[in-house]
């Protein structure tokens, strides 16, 4: 059903203190005990649905900017690319979309000028009238659909909070800014300013890493209810093409069709066991499960 409270959480909260998803939950938590709101789990059994994580790290870079020549991104499909600019001056890259997932790398000096959060330049401890430093923010943003589909169905604080260091991680290695020293640019090395994005993100969020395996295909779905499709799925395939080759479905003819089929795929293993093992591989990445009381976190099976 719908949720009663609809919250979106701004930039402003870092000047607050939040550095942390335990410090924000915290945060939220009072300001929703001040405004007298009663959160009521929902039939689930969840109190919240996250539906959008943003991440972000800043790094002093003067004498450097985003090309697209330098951009590697991985993906099977094409990667939408936006290059943002001011002059002849590159100040932004953005590649992916919102509504999945999506990493930006901005000159966030020039942001924060032009909308006027001179608080950031206290942060970072810089003058906000030298205009020759410049700071880049990285900003990874995590939609819905993300988070539902590719995290395993994340939708709490304790799952963020467990696995936000994982989402970040895989973020940094799909998207990267490389040395294009060879033709294939997914061979080339970081650049050192990709290089110190990642190692800081790696150390802020060392306590937020679970392990957890990211995939367009994996679906979230009990082992016995697997089981049962499969089975559904052999009997149907059997019983049709009993009917091509003109078999009736009756118990022996289906029993000795079964059993010429059984040796046909043995053979067929026999032959090429790579080709099986590799079909094997693709079924138990495709499929994780969970136990009808267990914990969030799935085990591969």
């Amino acid at each position: 059903g719908a949720w009663a409270l609809d919250v979106s959480v701004g930039s402003d909260v870092f000047a607050n203190g939040v550095r942390t998803v335990a410090d924000l939950r915290a945060l939220l938590e009072e300001r929703l005990r001040q405004l007298g709101f009663t959160r009521t789990p929902s039939p689930e059994g969840r109190s919240e649905a996250i539906s959008r994580v943003d991440w972000c790290i800043d790094i002093r870079e003067d004498d450097w900017e985003p090309q697209v020549a330098a951009l590697a991104a991985k993906g099977k499909r094409q990667v939408n690319v936006v290059l943002h600019g001011r002059g002849r001056r590159n100040t932004g890259l953005t590649v992916g979309s919102i509504l999945s997932r999506q990493t930006q790398i901005y000159d966030k000096t020039e942001d924060s000028r032009a909308k006027r959060k001179d608080w950031w330049f206290g942060i970072w401890g810089i003058d906000p009238k030298d205009r020759s430093i410049r700071v880049w923010r990285t900003e990874i943003r995590f939609g819905k659909k993300f988070l539902r589909e590719r995290a395993n169905g994340l939708a709490t604080f304790d799952q963020l909070e467990r696995c936000l260091g994982d989402l970040v991680e895989d973020a940094l290695k799909c998207v990267r800014m490389v040395d294009p020293v060879d033709s294939n640019i997914s061979r080339c090395p970081d650049q050192p300013f990709w290089a110190a994005v990642r190692r800081y993100a790696r150390e802020a969020l060392e306590g937020a890493i679970s392990g957890l395996k990211l995939g367009k295909r994996v679906i979230e779905i009990k082992q016995r209810k697997a089981v049962a499709q499969f089975e559904q799925q052999i009997e149907g395939l059997v019983i049709g093409l009993g009917t091509l080759l003109g078999r009736p479905p009756t118990f022996h003819e289906i029993r000795d069709l079964v059993q010429e089929q059984a040796a046909k795929i043995s053979r067929s293993i026999e032959r090429d066991p790579e080709r099986a093992s590799a079909r094997a591989f693709r079924t138990a990445n495709r499929y994780w499960f969970i136990e009808e009381h267990g914990p969030w976190m799935r085990k591969n099976c």
